[in-house]
């Protein structure tokens, strides 16, 4: 606990981030560190390589930067806040950016204990070059607001979860079309290879609640026969670049609201993080019918306004935390040939495989950009 109990009340986000950061940063002793989700690690890792130099200033100096406001909390975090030259100079002889640098910032940093399964997993590549291989990054529960599901059960898996009955937990069958009682499934009752929606009843009272969390049943433990789950998606969860939740639906509906003239008729899309700039944002690889249409920036534009509709998603933007969506439109026939090499590639047939809505799959993304023709 490396920051004055101040910095936790900070109700701008950047302010918080950067208070977290800049304590934690002079403490040369820090062994874990914890964070609910991944993303906010990375932000703070994005925050330090920002601002670097202002915060080995601020550590030599003891003075507090005003890059944010701090209002009525400025006293008592300047109370906890020393000069420390010796820290300072020691942290400037730290190449800043090159593989592992965070683990000579915090040479007993040994683990950061945070959700790097589903949407998560994205910044684990950043954050193991940034940490090091000896640094391990552990997904340590996953847990709803209604209660804990599982606990962590391999180490060396981000996303493989021993099922904790901390409540009663029961799963629906997604292939089910009717989310009623008679179509539970009780926890010896799973099958491996499955999809099952969580549903759980806590100790708040007798209540089913339904998650909408799906999670694959990977197996039992062999100690006690008890399912091992991994996290699959939120039910109806397509994406998601800040704190708001997307869903497919919404997705394509804000696709096809657009006009033709603006961008021309769009056959199929895909929605990706694009982390090419400063900034993450949504990023949209479509495919379209004939000609481009006369204006495809409006298209842009009518995109990022009707994904601002979503407050949290708005919030994340005004607190520059989320970059303008992107539309890159793919050649011609681009999607058809997408099928025929993920067939080529999982050995299925092209028929069967589904443009997916949202695409988080490294090697596909880059296939798709090798195929781009114009970026709007």
């Amino acid at each position: 606990m490396t920051s004055p109990f101040a910095v936790w009340l900070l109700p701008s986000y950047h302010a918080n981030i950067f208070m977290t950061v800049l304590f934690a940063l002079i403490d040369p002793s820090v062994s874990m560190i914890e964070s609910a989700f991944s993303i906010y690690i990375y932000d703070g890792v994005r925050t330090l390589e920002e601002h670097w130099e202002t915060m080995l200033n601020a550590i030599q100096t003891g003075v507090l930067p005003n890059n944010y406001e701090l209002g009525e909390f400025r006293s008592h975090i300047e109370a906890q806040f020393n000069p420390n030259p010796d820290r300072a100079e020691e942290l400037r002889k730290i190449q800043k950016g090159e593989e592992g640098w965070l683990k000579r910032v915090w040479p007993s940093l040994t683990l950061i204990n945070s959700t790097f399964s589903g949407m998560f997993a994205s910044p684990l590549p950043k954050l193991r070059h940034h940490f090091g291989p000896s640094v391990q990054l552990k997904s340590g529960v996953l847990a709803a607001t209604e209660g804990l599901i599982g606990l962590a059960y391999d180490a060396n898996d981000t996303n493989l979860y021993r099922l904790e009955f901390a409540g009663h937990i029961e799963f629906l069958d997604i292939t089910e079309k009717e989310g009623v009682s008679a179509n539970l499934v009780q926890p010896w009752q799973v099958e491996v290879g499955k999809k099952y929606e969580v549903v759980i009843t806590n100790k708040d009272g007798l209540w089913r609640y339904q998650l909408h969390d799906i999670v694959e049943v990977a197996g039992f433990s062999p100690e006690e026969g008890i399912p091992l789950i991994r996290f699959v998606e939120r039910k109806g969860v397509a994406f998601r670049v800040g704190g708001e939740f997307f869903t497919e639906s919404f997705l394509r509906k804000i696709i096809g609201s657009l006009a033709d003239d603006s961008i021309g008729r769009i056959l199929e899309f895909t929605t990706v993080l694009d982390e090419r700039n400063e900034l993450p944002a949504y990023g949209f690889l479509v495919e379209i019918d004939g000609e481009i249409g006369r204006n495809p920036a409006q298209a842009r534009v009518l995109v990022q306004g009707r994904l601002q509709t979503d407050i949290a998603y708005k919030n994340y933007c005004d607190d520059s935390y989320a970059g303008d969506p992107t539309i890159r439109v793919l050649k011609p026939g681009t999607f058809k040939e997408y099928r025929q090499w993920k067939g080529d590639t999982n050995g299925i047939s092209a028929g069967q495989i589904k443009v997916p809505t949202m695409l988080t799959d490294a090697v596909t993304i880059d296939w798709l950009a090798q195929r781009v023709m114009l970026e709007v």
